[in-house]
């Protein structure tokens, strides 16, 4: 008798016989066994797993059909190899937690750069760990070899993780010391609306930077007057529109975003209210013209002044 499934949250319903099952329960009945043996059916479960978010039931369907002795889809039919498919080296839709299972049961090809940079900028260090630790152990790529990544992996681990972990991480596995330059306590901030307290506590408590570091976003003067004409002109226009004009703190870029959390943090740490940028905007003053109504408040009851 034909089985057929609908993955619901954590979830997963039997409407011939009205029963709802765990994914745990469901995998050990005999029935789905021999389901899964089917590469194709097996494909069906995880993409609808993968559509309905559900990154560790997708995993685990995997490990399971793994474990089955089921082998990958034919090349022709894999959701995952196929270039015209819409998964194909998707990052957006598909988790890393889920490219993680894929790689390891053989299912996915070499991640290309880009899924590479996803991993490595991934806020969940566990999910951007196991994808490196699931490509080291299928030996698809050898992260290490390009000299860029080098340079580039670490730093977008500082600039967009929530914990050092992930850092922490690549450093070892690219086999590079794990510095962090002061200007990586402002340029974490960049685009974040919150979060990103943990990071910085790291960064102040054991690398021990600067809570009051200015970071230069401009080019140095010697440099600017090397470039040609229209690029400078383009630089200087930039910077005339740009809310720091060059030069900002942590407190600052935290204040901009509407980060009421890191402001918090950062005012507890030593933070200078009163500090302004390059252009002589304090950080109330950014966090009015960003309308963030908290972060004033906090900002207010440390003294903050416009």
């Amino acid at each position: 008798m034909p089985i057929f499934l609908t993955v619901t949250g954590d979830r997963t319903s039997a409407p011939q016989d009205s029963s709802t099952l765990t994914l745990q329960e469901m995998v050990k009945q005999p029935r789905f066994a021999v389901v899964i043996q089917s590469a194709l059916f097996l494909q069906a479960l995880v993409v609808t797993a993968i559509f309905c978010q559900q990154s560790a039931m997708a995993a685990t369907l995997l490990k399971e059909g793994s474990a089955a002795g089921t082998p990958p889809p034919p090349r022709d039919c894999n959701l995952f190899l196929i270039r015209s498919s819409p998964l194909f080296n998707n990052t957006r839709d598909v988790s890393l937690v889920a490219w993680a299972a894929l790689i390891r049961s053989k299912w996915a090809g070499p991640p290309s750069k880009a899924m590479v940079t996803a991993a490595a900028s991934s806020r969940d260090a566990s999910a951007g760990i196991a994808f490196f630790e699931a490509c080291a152990a299928a030996k698809l790529t050898d992260v290490a070899s390009d000299a860029a990544n080098r340079l580039t992996l670490p730093a977008l681990a500082l600039k967009k993780g929530e914990s050092p972990a992930l850092f922490r991480y690549l450093c070892n596995m690219l086999s590079v010391p794990a510095t962090v330059p002061n200007d990586m306590l402002v340029l974490t901030l960049e685009d974040r609306a919150e979060g990103g307290v943990e990071m910085l506590r790291w960064m102040l408590d054991e690398k021990r930077l600067d809570v009051n570091w200015v970071v230069d976003f401009g080019y140095p003067a010697a440099e600017a007057a090397r470039m040609p004409s229209r690029d400078r002109a383009e630089w200087e226009m930039s910077l005339s529109n740009c809310e720091y004009e060059r030069r900002a703190t942590a407190l600052h870029v935290a204040a901009m975003y509407g980060n009421v959390e890191a402001v918090r943090f950062l005012l507890s740490r030593g933070a200078d209210a009163e500090a302004v940028t390059g252009a002589g905007a304090s950080a109330l003053r950014l966090a009015r013209r960003g309308r963030h109504a908290e972060v004033m408040q906090v900002l207010e009851q440390h003294g903050a002044s416009l």
